[in-house]
């Protein structure tokens, strides 16, 4: 495609659901030793016939009343507000959730959803927020800097505190991911990150008979399993009075490693050496909301008369940034996979915001990825999917809600023309992303939810949909599920209903950034042109079985 125009409006956002639910401290901060009353709003744009309210408490605060409010049936466009009384026993954080289940009471999935209020009290001082424990605690800091509480440098070393992820030197390796063509193509195109090896002061390899450290960088998923990490610059250190940079390298799909070592200060002969890793490379740039960066650090190495040290570094799920490593590696993973569709060359590297600040991810130009998406990889790769289509111009998204089975023409407040450019700027980059890990083989590393046909977006919004299915969800072309399900049957090598088609991930994406399109039909009226007649004909099929084609009613076959 042609050269991206301006960053596209924050309006650029995951799917939603046609249902919210928000708390307020109405009755007045929460403090310590005191009970305040939060007020929960529910509202809906479509009827429903039962609505449950589900809640939990954490941390300093505590209900105080029933743990499940019935709010009946509530109608079309109507609201329904609840009181919550909760204890906050003294200072520290606390953390209350609603959760919603709505049920359409057609048949349908009932739907659920979640609103939080966090709290942070400390000496008389209260903080509220909505996005997250981990923003409310910057924003704590930026309080405690701007009252002079804190100095600047104060202030800096709190945030750093807060973005240092625990890290633990382990024994064992993982075993590695097999050594696919993909997965090897996946690390050609990470040497754009940088030298496969760079060597400190003195810049020189390692003579025979010298040191080096060899290693494998692991990350913990949300159930505390290991998994390689893929992309990751790894440091090697000297413990000293000023610690010396030794070398550096860029990490593959197994998470290995390995720096030869020359001219290292040996004391007593036992190598002071130490890893450290970040969450900074050629495609991804992770950093909390307000700037900073993560990393960790591992402790200091005394391997006597080791001259091949192992150094394995895992990086915990634990402490208020457990969960950012998932994120960068959902984001490296699909920027890698991007590089390989555009000939070899990655797309510049983005800013990821995590967490964002926000109750909710969106494509602004940066990825802003909301705290409760840290464990989902199709969320990151669908935001992800708003900046390919943004760097390579094969959209025109006007942007603004989109819900999980809107005919966004009828259900939204757009007419046909945005209903259609909404439906295709929203629907590939979902089908990118699910095709990208199927076609990586991500579902051979187990983490969860990732690799399989559904998609998940699940601690805050229960969003749960297989591009596999053919129901009420995905309906017409500007629904931007069906826009989803058509790609991904014209891509899948699965035989379902009249769907025997199998196209290549390169010829969809070629066609496509060939062709710009900004709607499904531009989009399919592509793949006609570059495919012959056989292929139109399933293309046809593929499009009658989603409801976007027209479909033979009469005379009957045969």
């Amino acid at each position: 495609g042609s050269a991206a125009g301006l960053p596209h409006p924050s309006t650029d956002c995951e799917i939603g659901l046609p249902v919210t639910v928000d708390l307020e401290a109405d009755s007045g901060l929460p403090a310590a030793g005191a009970r305040t009353t939060l007020t929960g709003t529910f509202a809906t744009r479509d009827a429903m016939a039962a609505v449950t309210v589900r809640l939990e408490a954490y941390g300093n605060a505590g209900l105080a009343g029933s743990d499940r409010i019935d709010l009946g049936a509530v109608g079309a466009g109507e609201t329904r507000t609840f009181a919550i009384p909760v204890d906050y026993a003294g200072d520290g954080d606390g953390t209350v959730h609603a959760w919603i289940d709505a049920d359409p009471g057609d048949g349908s999935p009932v739907l659920s959803r979640r609103g939080s209020l966090f709290s942070a009290i400390e000496a008389g001082q209260t903080l509220v927020g909505k996005a997250s424990a981990l923003d409310l605690k910057f924003r704590a800091i930026e309080a405690s800097a701007a009252s002079g509480k804190f100095t600047t440098t104060q202030a800096t070393e709190a945030r750093t505190a807060l973005t240092r992820l625990d890290a633990e030197r382990v024994d064992d390796q993982i075993p590695a991911p097999i050594l696919t063509p993909i997965l090897s193509e996946m690390n050609d195109v990470a040497a754009e990150l940088g030298q496969s090896a760079e060597f400190g002061n003195p810049p020189a390899i390692s003579p025979a008979g010298g040191l080096s450290v060899s290693g494998q960088i692991t990350w913990d998923d949300e159930n505390g399993n290991p998994h390689p990490a893929y992309g990751i610059n790894v440091y090697v250190w000297e413990d000293n009075v000023i610690d010396i940079f030794l070398g550096t390298m860029i990490t593959f799909t197994d998470g290995l490693f390995s720096i030869p070592i020359a001219n290292l200060d040996v004391d007593n002969g036992i190598p002071d050496i130490y890893v450290s890793i970040d969450c900074t490379n050629g495609w991804i740039d992770l950093q909390p909301n307000g700037g900073g960066s993560y990393s960790a650090t591992g402790p200091t190495a005394f391997d006597q008369g080791a001259m091949n040290i192992v150094y394995n570094l895992n990086i915990n799920n634990s402490g208020p940034a457990g969960g950012a490593l998932s994120v960068f590696q959902a984001g490296t993973w699909i920027a890698g996979w991007t590089a390989i569709q555009n000939g070899g060359t990655g797309l510049a590297q983005i800013t990821t915001y995590w967490p964002d600040g926000d109750t909710r991810s969106f494509y602004d130009g940066n990825l802003n990825i909301e705290q409760t998406d840290r464990w989902d990889f199709d969320t990151v790769h669908h935001e992800y999917g708003h900046y390919i289509t943004d760097a390579l111009n094969f959209e025109d998204n006007p942007g603004g809600p989109h819900n999980i089975g809107d005919c966004i023409s009828v259900t939204g407040t757009h007419d046909k023309d945005e209903g259609l450019r909404l439906a295709w700027g929203e629907g590939w980059p979902t089908y990118n992303g699910t095709s990208a890990q199927i076609d990586l083989g991500l579902a051979a590393q187990n983490i969860p939810r990732v690799g399989d046909t559904q998609y998940d977006d699940q601690e805050g919004d229960g969003v749960n949909y297989d591009l596999e299915a053919q129901d009420n969800n995905g309906k017409g072309e500007d629904n931007e599920v069906a826009v989803q399900r058509m790609l991904f049957d014209a891509w899948d090598s699965a035989s379902d209903s009249r769907d025997n088609l199998s196209l290549s991930a390169a010829f969809i994406w070629d066609t496509i950034d060939n062709a710009d399109p900004e709607t499904l039909s531009e989009t399919w009226n592509a793949l006609y042109s570059a495919s012959d007649p056989f292929t139109d004909l399933e293309l046809s099929e593929i499009a009658c079985d989603h409801q976007v084609g027209p479909s033979l009613q009469s005379p009957a076959e045969g």
